[in-house]
């Protein structure tokens, strides 16, 4: 499990228009293996929320949320 905050800062592409605003996120994975000893493979869950308040986005007064959620297959030789 991860949490953290930011201080975010964003221009807009002719660096005319500048948003200062916050970035918190958390999130937290899970890995299961398959089989035991050195010659073993494993899955691996992660899911994670990003929360920006204020960014440069169509409406910057709301709060933009970003889920993300990654598996991956390991194997392990």
């Amino acid at each position: 499990m991860f949490g953290g905050a930011a201080y975010l800062r964003q221009l807009d592409a002719g660096a005319a228009d500048v948003q200062n605003g916050t970035e918190l996120h958390a999130g937290g994975g899970i890995k299961y293996w398959f089989g035991h000893g050195r010659r073993r493979s494993g899955l691996r869950v992660d899911a994670r929320v990003s929360s920006r308040n204020r960014s440069a986005s169509l409406d910057p007064t709301k709060r933009a949320t970003l889920p993300v959620v990654s598996a991956g297959f390991e194997v392990l030789f």
